[in-house]
């Protein structure tokens, strides 16, 4: 997890270690570059019409896998998949006032 300049990591069965990390600029997609791309098919996601569309990122390098909401072509879930890492983002509540916190450290 990344605060404005602090990560927060969580080793198995460890506490969390906090470091200094690069500020993130966002809104900004976590792929660089999309090679490959395709209708991987369609579906439903918490009851919206969704394609699912898969695509490879050389820069990453990285598989991705996007669902992207039919009617506002808004991203509501991407699945990354690279070596030794793996990422997946829920995309919810547009439009809506969020909190945002670091972990307990206990």
């Amino acid at each position: 997890m990344i605060v404005g300049v602090h990560r927060w990591d969580r080793p198995k069965g460890g506490s969390w270690l906090k470091t200094r990390a690069l500020r993130l600029h966002q809104p900004t997609p976590f792929w660089v570059e999309a090679t490959d791309a395709h209708i991987a098919g369609s579906g439903t996601l918490r009851g919206r019409p969704v394609w699912r569309v898969s695509f490879f990122d050389p820069k990453t390098p990285g598989w991705f896998l996007v669902a992207i909401d039919r009617k506002t072509y808004r991203t509501l879930d991407v699945r990354m998949t690279a070596a030794a890492h793996f990422m997946h983002d829920s995309y919810r509540s547009f439009n809506t006032s969020i909190k945002i916190a670091p972990p307990a450290t206990g």
